[in-house]
């Protein structure tokens, strides 16, 4: 089970292949709206940058709210995404959009503000991604941002649940159960954080020659 159900129990959730790069502040060159201090920001603050953040909101509360694999939803990889090509705000405020409006058909539960601060706090590895966004710093923010989610929903569950006896070895127990529900988010999380920027990068690499052929 996972939090997208209204219940959490070992494992919270959210969300393998080659993750592409986008563009770096070491090239010497920013997408518009970026900055060397603060990343690549391609969509600016623009109309277009308005679609993509609805756009992302509509597919993660889709993928929480239909039928899926427990610990698999895009939510992760919405965070990172957001933060690495859109104003760095919404590195934060796109996960809990999306979890603040399912979680009132879903359910509240004792884990919220566990699970809220958990995708607050990995969507901040997005400000990091984004001042070099290489496929290695973007495969590494997934994996830590699964394993941060992994500990401290499970902490949640320890601490505010009655699963489990208040002590070292029950919250042992916490997270070895969860182990099972901990591959499922690291598989989600790589599967949806490859579609995203590796749709983002084939969409772009493909700009230069679309203008090349327009320009003849």
């Amino acid at each position: 089970m996972s939090h997208k159900s209204g219940t959490v129990p070992s494992g919270g959730s959210h969300k393998s292949g080659t993750v592409p790069s986008g563009g770096s502040h070491k090239s010497g060159t920013v997408p518009s709206g970026g900055s060397r201090e603060s990343g690549t920001v391609p969509f600016g603050d623009s109309p277009l940058q308005r679609k993509v953040v609805i756009g992302l909101i509509l597919m993660g509360l889709v993928a929480r709210l239909v039928p899926h694999p427990p610990n698999a939803t895009p939510l992760m990889a919405i965070a990172l995404f957001g933060g690495t090509y859109l104003s760095k705000r919404w590195a934060i405020l796109l996960p809990l959009i999306i979890v603040a409006i399912s979680d009132l058909f879903i359910g509240w539960h004792r884990t919220v503000p566990f699970t809220w601060g958990a995708f607050a706090l990995t969507g901040m590895l997005a400000w990091w991604i984004r001042l070099r966004p290489r496929p290695s710093r973007i495969l590494g923010g997934a994996v830590a941002g699964s394993l941060l989610f992994f500990l401290i929903t499970n902490f949640g569950v320890w601490v505010a649940g009655t699963l489990y006896p208040q002590t070292l070895d029950g919250l042992r127990q916490c997270y070895v159960a969860a182990i099972p529900f901990f591959r499922n988010t690291v598989l989600g999380d790589l599967v949806y954080v490859t579609a995203l920027f590796g749709g983002y990068a084939l969409a772009t690499s493909r700009q230069p020659a679309r203008q090349a052929v327009g320009s003849r």
